[in-house]
């Protein structure tokens, strides 16, 4: 099952075969770039699972969406090595968020997340302990209509490292928190990263 997120919701793509919603219908196959806001009117106003049942999900994607610019970028949860854990997060735009971004031309996805959770929160010494599930959503910026591929992975610092937020890229601070705080932080952050903060905290 894969979620693409459109602004605040998702369309879920998966294994089976079923109809469409009668909403979605008039979008497929292929999502044209100027029917975006649209479509996320009408799935904001949508009230049930927005599903879309195909033999292979992965291509349904690229086909809805093959209109737009495809861009993969990668980021990372960091988990401290002393017990009882807790976790990083970077504070951008008036929400709590995860170090992520554009991978480099033939970067490794594992590498991109390292590189990224380094610049943006000062973290010099990480170690990478598994991959967690990717999450997709597509936006509108710098004109142009994308569909952003995120690559999770999950890695274990010290906490006693010293924090320097990346304030050109606008992230004004980074802090830990336990699994504790995770509810309230839902509530701050971006909803495609939801799934990310469940995966941490029911391992």
């Amino acid at each position: 099952m894969y979620k693409v997120f459109i602004e605040n919701k998702a369309i879920i793509f998966k294994k089976g075969i079923g109809k469409l919603p009668d909403f979605l219908d008039p979008y497929f196959p292929s999502l044209k770039t100027k029917d975006l806001s649209l479509l996320a009117m009408d799935l904001e106003k949508y009230t049930g699972e927005a599903t879309v049942l195909s033999a292979h999900p992965l291509e349904e994607i690229e086909q809805f969406f093959s209109n737009f610019h495809y861009l993969e970028a990668a980021g990372g949860v960091v988990q401290s090595t002393q017990k009882p854990h807790n976790y990083l997060f970077i504070y951008r735009w008036g929400k709590w968020d995860l170090p992520k971004g554009k991978l480099e031309r033939k970067e490794l996805p594992s590498d991109g997340a390292q590189r990224e959770i380094k610049e943006e929160s000062g973290i010099t010494d990480i170690h990478l302990i598994t991959t967690l599930p990717c999450t997709w959503h597509v936006y509108y910026k710098y004109q142009k209509y994308v569909l952003k591929k995120t690559h999770w992975f999950l890695f274990e610092a010290d906490n006693q490292q010293k924090l320097i937020p990346q304030t050109e890229e606008d992230i004004e601070k980074v802090e830990w928190f336990y699994k504790e705080e995770f509810e309230r932080l839902k509530s701050k952050t971006y909803p495609s990263l939801h799934a990310i903060i469940e995966a941490i905290k029911n391992q």
